[in-house]
């Protein structure tokens, strides 16, 4: 049945994926988690993220390959510096060890071999929890086009710039990235500044950007803090889809009473997903999903059955009678 009942524009609507928050984790986050340095404490948000009894939220971590390719030149760096500084034959300073690290001068191929299975092993590490996206590969479309346009019209480093693009492509699409570099927050959180750029960039990557923001793991570093992040993130990004409100809860009945907004309606056959936020942020762990079946929809005002209307009664499972639903977000469930 189509949603243009009585000339109504087609209604707003809301799919599973739309509740999955996804986290864009940057290389220097990364570096503090495998090196347990917890400044900022980027190693305290991804242990807290990777224990899943402690993230009861839907949250996904994700990364590109891009980054990883930071990481392994950011170790390969590092552990080539600090071989040299202990070997027994050459116990380099750490001035002529880092000097020396730009070419990877006096070391043979061999060790630089043992020094990248070292770095391979890390990278097992980030990929036991964090989901890698390919994104240098021929079916990517429009990133280097996209990279061009920041560097020509932002302050984006190059480095920024792909890792901005890694992020908010359509085949990554984070949410939020979290990053520990101020410079880089400060230019993308800067919307003014931001949104010539925004609008020279592809068609999908804009779609993509609508809600971007930037995060510091500090805002993820508890389970209090990570409930909190969620409930921010989701009544922005989800603000466009929500249908209406629920205005009175009729407990000792069972019933919702529930006004719609901008045009939108309910009718027989709809699935909705009703959501208050609590205090404990139950809403996002135990979903309130109802069907609305014949003879449970009713005019608000009549009590008149109807078959669709703006301002309704709908009956609900037994299950949800104690819960205090006044003035809980209403969504229209799409394909479920």
């Amino acid at each position: 049945m189509s949603d243009e009942i009585n000339g109504k524009k087609p209604r707003s609507t809301i799919s599973i994926s739309d509740f999955k928050l996804r986290l864009f984790v940057d290389t220097n986050v990364l570096i503090d988690y495998l090196e347990d340095i917890n400044e900022d404490v980027a190693s305290n948000f991804l242990k807290i993220l990777k224990d899943q009894r402690k993230c009861p939220v839907n949250i996904e971590i994700v990364t590109s390959d891009y980054v990883i390719w930071e990481l392994y030149g950011y170790f390969k760096q590092d552990f080539y510096i600090k071989k040299m500084m202990t070997d027994p034959v050459r116990q380099w300073g750490f001035k002529q060890a880092n000097n020396a690290s730009r070419e990877f001068k006096d070391i043979e191929l061999n060790e630089m071999r043992k020094i990248g299975t070292k770095i391979k092993k890390l990278v097992e590490k980030v990929d036991e929890f964090i989901d890698i996206i390919k994104i240098m590969d021929k079916e990517t479309l429009m990133f280097s086009e996209t990279v061009e346009i920041l560097l020509q019209r932002s302050k984006f480093s190059y480095k920024d710039s792909m890792v901005f693009v890694s992020a908010f492509h359509n085949k990554t699409h984070a949410h939020i990235l979290i990053t520990r570099d101020k410079q880089f927050r400060k230019e993308g959180n800067s919307a003014e500044r931001f949104k010539e750029i925004v609008n020279n960039l592809p068609l999908d990557f804009r779609k993509n950007i609508r809600y971007i923001d930037f995060k510091i793991p500090v805002d993820f570093s508890s389970e209090d803090k990570i409930k909190e992040s969620y409930k921010e993130w989701f009544e922005k990004y989800n603000q466009d889809k929500v249908i209406g409100r629920v205005i009175k809860h009729y407990s000792e009945s069972n019933v919702l009473g529930i006004e719609c907004s901008n045009s939108n309606f309910l009718k027989v056959g709809d699935y909705i997903y009703v959501i208050k936020i609590n205090c404990n942020f139950d809403a996002f762990t135990k979903p309130i999903i109802v069907k609305i079946e014949n003879e449970n929809l009713k005019d608000f005002e009549t009590e008149e059955s109807i078959i669709n209307g703006g301002k309704v009664t709908v009956k609900i499972s037994e299950d949800f009678s104690n819960n205090n639903l006044e003035g809980a977000m209403v969504f229209l469930l799409d394909n479920w």
